[in-house]
């Protein structure tokens, strides 16, 4: 019940929402008070995000879709689709790949325009989790103590963005946090593990 109560009012960044599964849990437990921001790149998926909050009653400002990437900068990428396997779509490493022109915004931007940093990010970004660190420095500095992320990892795409996967734990500490594995006993970087990433000690 103590943690229900605490989730009360949160604001949650859902960023790579898919079809939105962790974005509704997320509005149930933020209750009425709370906010939810879900990004989806894909515009099908986009389409599928937006149609399930409906069903379930979650309309803005409880819960708002918005058909954007997040990352290190306000851009515009190409998406680089999987017909048959459309959870993996993903940002085009190069702007020769991929077929739509996507937004991107960064957790910064939507926090100042919000007004308030988020008190959870959720990311599954097929490999761009630090560009979505990179863009969030300012809410890192401003929130980092109280902030929590949960991040899905993925070393095997990580060389596509120019990250070496020996240089992880050293490119976390440059934004002053670290990784432990959401279940324990799991390594924190294994391909489509998840990582808590909480503030170096």
């Amino acid at each position: 019940p103590h943690a229900e109560r605490s989730e009360q009012g949160a604001v949650v960044f859902d960023i790579g929402s898919f079809l939105g599964t962790y974005a509704m849990l997320a509005a149930r437990r933020a209750g009425e008070s709370g906010r939810v921001m879900a990004f989806e790149p894909s515009p099908g998926s986009f389409r599928a995000l937006q149609h399930h909050l409906a069903m379930n009653g979650l309309h803005a400002p409880r819960a708002v879709a918005r058909c954007a990437a997040v990352g290190a900068r306000s851009e515009q990428r190409r998406l680089f689709t999987f017909d048959d396997e459309p959870y993996r779509n993903m940002i085009a490493p190069s702007d020769t790949d991929g077929t739509d022109v996507v937004n991107v915004v960064t957790v910064d931007e939507v926090a100042a325009e919000i007004g308030r940093p988020p008190d959870w990010i959720r990311m599954d970004v097929q490999g761009l989790e630090f560009d979505v660190l990179a863009g969030a420095s300012g809410v890192l500095r401003e929130a980092r103590r109280r902030l929590r992320i949960v991040a899905e990892m993925h070393p095997d795409q990580w060389p596509d963005y120019g990250i070496k996967p020996p240089e992880v734990v050293d490119r976390l500490a440059a934004f002053g946090l670290c990784a432990r594995p959401l279940e324990a006993g799991r390594d924190p970087f294994e391909q489509s593990g998840h990582a808590i990433l909480e503030p170096l000690r």
